[in-house]
């Protein structure tokens, strides 16, 4: 059964819709005749082909599968896809579908933002992370020189498609990734919905396709509301870099071996960390560790890292007088807060020994 969750509307003329669906059939009902290329995960496509080929049908003009690795999340993995797009004669009037999580959709939104200087564009996330963060909000990128997405678009889909009985076929360790932003949401928020679905994962079963159902409509209602008002990160929207300062310098620094949910976990235990030096209450950064425990999250570096000022340096809110960092003071209480380069050396370095 089909649902629509929300739908978004941008400061043009352009809306995006969410569905939460039972199955991947019917994310191309609404193109009516228009052609698609496919941009897919080579596991989803190993596991789902027949549903994904049976929901595009006899519209499909071309076909790119890529691995979903950050090491292939890169200007030459972006030109292999324009030129599939130029060889499949995709024309301004048809459709880019990308089907996986946020590097495969980040990679398919990006092609769709620049061929013939924008097409449509429909996702349909397979991963939890994707389910309820990087599918909604119109940011694209690529990674550059090992940093990132240093290169990017904002490009807000025209459909998203969720299916959470999907995340089945799901390895644990994606799944857990996908919990870290969950927590993100729930910091940001202070909503005690989501506090309660960051207070522990389900084991596999029908308990966790509709804990993830319940994660993906209540993360993504919030994300709306901040990016609708705020679409290119002008003020408020800022707020969504909660742990992701020092989660992408992570890593970077360890070259991938930390996911992006694992690594934004560690950033948001160590901000909170560093909200607490700076006057937090102390307890929360406790809380912070019983919801990281509950959803199976690490919680002490796997290693010692090195490098990681090189990293923070290149962040995009870095600026001469220091870098923008959201710290949470407690739920529903997340600060920007403007660090001098030594400030940010002195808290970052006592955070990261206390979760080393």
């Amino acid at each position: 059964m089909e649902r629509e969750i929300l739908r978004l509307g941008w400061r043009t003329d352009k809306e995006t819709r969410v569905v939460s669906a039972g199955d991947l059939r019917g994310f191309c009902r609404d193109c009516g005749s228009r052609r698609v290329f496919l941009v897919a995960d080579a596991r989803v496509m190993s596991l789902h082909s027949q549903a994904v080929l049976r929901g595009v049908g006899d519209r499909l003009l071309g076909t790119f599968v890529m691995e979903a690795s950050e090491k292939l999340k890169t200007p030459r993995t972006l030109q292999a896809l324009w030129s599939e797009l130029h060889r499949a004669g995709v024309s301004r009037n048809d459709i880019v579908l990308a089907v996986g999580g946020g590097i495969v959709l980040d990679v398919g939104a990006f092609a769709a933002s620049t061929w013939m200087r924008g097409v449509r564009l429909v996702l349909a996330p397979t991963t939890l992370l994707a389910q309820v963060d990087a599918c909604l909000g119109g940011k694209t990128a690529v990674n550059v020189g090992g940093v990132r997405n240093q290169a990017g678009t904002f490009y807000p889909a025209d459909l998203v498609w969720i299916c959470a009985e999907i995340l089945t076929t799901l390895p644990e360790r994606e799944y857990r990734c996908g919990c870290g932003e969950i927590l993100k949401t729930a910091i940001l928020s202070g909503s005690a919905e989501l506090q309660e679905i960051a207070g522990g994962l389900p084991l596999p079963g029908r308990e966790r396709t509709e804990w993830s159902r319940r994660a993906a409509s209540a993360c993504l209602a919030f994300k709306a509301g901040i990016v609708e008002a705020d679409p290119e990160e002008k003020s408020d929207r800022i707020l969504l870099n909660l742990g992701h300062t020092l989660g992408h310098a992570l890593e970077s620094a360890t070259g991938f071996g930390l996911n992006h949910g694992e690594a934004v976990s560690l950033g948001i235990l160590a901000s909170s960390i560093m909200a607490r030096r700076l006057g937090a209450p102390a307890g929360f950064t406790e809380e912070v560790l019983s919801c990281l425990c509950g959803l199976g999250l690490p919680v002490r570096l796997p290693r010692r890292i090195t490098g990681l000022s090189r990293f923070l340096r290149r962040d995009k809110k870095a600026c001469p007088e220091g870098t923008t960092w959201i710290l949470p003071f407690g739920w529903g209480d997340c600060r920007p807060t403007l660090l001098s380069p030594d400030a940010e050396g002195e808290l970052v370095a006592g955070a990261l020994e206390e979760i080393s």
